[in-house]
């Protein structure tokens, strides 16, 4: 078995997926630009989140929260 400090990770993959959980994009990204690859997947990540259409609201009701639906809740 391989300890995780001599481990070699060669690339990881950006899953992206639009506002239905749909996969819609899978990006690999070479582990030595991980760190400047994940903005730049966000980037193109952003316009598929899910946005609420009205500038100025004075009440939010919300039906339902969970991590699988706003991510890791409204208590943030």
């Amino acid at each position: 078995m391989c300890n995780k400090a001599e481990a070699q990770i060669l690339f990881g993959l950006g899953n992206l997926e639009n506002v239905y959980d749909e996969r819609w994009q899978i990006h690999a990204v070479p582990a030595e630009h991980n760190m400047d690859g994940e903005p730049k997947l966000l980037g193109l990540a952003r316009p598929m989140m899910p946005q609420i259409l009205i500038d100025r609201y004075d009440v939010l009701v919300v039906d339902e929260a969970g991590k699988n639906i706003v991510g890791t809740g409204m208590d943030q």
